[in-house]
């Protein structure tokens, strides 16, 4: 997709089309899923949100094209 922490859903049952997840602070790996979005842009601002909330100024952020 080109975004961090944003994927392609492969399953045609979803009408949302790409999915985000974000790590989790202080755990080795572990993500927390951020929800399903009808575009790739919705799902790396979502991803920049939750990044921003739990890494503030050290967040690897989305740049996102519109």
């Amino acid at each position: 997709t080109g975004y961090k922490g944003v994927y392609k859903v492969k399953d045609p049952r979803y009408k949302k089309k790409y999915s985000a997840s974000g790590a989790i602070p202080g755990t080795s790996g572990k993500k927390k899923r951020l929800g399903y979005f009808a575009t790739a842009a919705e799902a790396a601002r979502a991803y920049n949100d939750y990044a921003i909330k739990e890494f503030g100024e050290f967040a690897y952020l989305n740049e996102i094209k519109e």
